[in-house]
Order: structure tokens, then sequence, then C-alpha cells
């Protein structure tokens, strides 16, 4: 099965990147100044992590701040081989939820896509 050309999808494993929660910061103001003053979602990159120890498709998500975390296995086991291959995807901030109750287990959605060739 392929891929939609368009899906948003939780980021997986915030926080325990390096750097969290400080890498959260920037994230959570673009999502407060696109939410209060209708500006762009922040964008984002992608980057393959082959050597990755867990997970051989592993896909890092990164922000201005440094690495986010990373796409649910699942979802980097399919997306993996198009990007090994050069098949363009963009991704974008969707969304951060941080509950002071709960800071260990932050929200962070992306939405994803493909340009149109």
């Amino acid at each position: 099965m392929t891929l939609p050309p368009r899906f948003a999808t939780a980021v997986v494993g915030v926080s325990f990147v390096p750097g969290y929660p400080e890498t959260l910061v920037p994230l959570e103001a673009a999502a407060l100044r696109g939410h209060l003053y209708g500006e762009p979602a922040l964008p984002l990159e992608l980057r393959r992590a082959p050597a990755n120890a867990v997970d051989p498709n592993a896909v890092e998500v990164h922000g201005p701040a440094g690495q986010v975390g990373h796409l649910p296995a699942p979802l980097a086991a399919r997306l993996a081989p198009e990007l090994d291959s050069g098949v363009d995807w963009r991704v974008e901030l969707a969304e951060v939820r941080c509950d002071p109750a709960a800071p260990e287990r932050p929200g962070v959605r992306v939405r994803l896509w493909r340009p149109a060739a």
C-alpha cells in the first residue's frame, strides 16, 4: 500500500532527544503564533538515520532547536525507502501540546506531504 500524498502524524520520542525540553520552545512559540496570528506553519526537516541501533528505518524530525523526535516506526518503515530513493517529502509543524502535569509526555504532531511535481 502506498502512502497518501498528504497526512498528519504524531512525533514520538520527543522527551528523549538531547536538549529536551528546550527543543520544544521554538515549536510552541511557532504554534502559538500560527494560532493567534495566522502565521504559516513552521517548516521542519526529515532526516534519515539508518545507523540508528534500534531501527534502521528511523526517520528523525528536526526543528530550529535540533532534533524534535522520530516518526513512528511503522510509518518510518514505509517512508524510509522513499526518502532513500530521493522522493521529496515535506514536513511542517501541526500542533504542540504540553501538559504541565505530565511534562514527560509532550504531544507534537506534524503534517507531511509530497510536493506536486
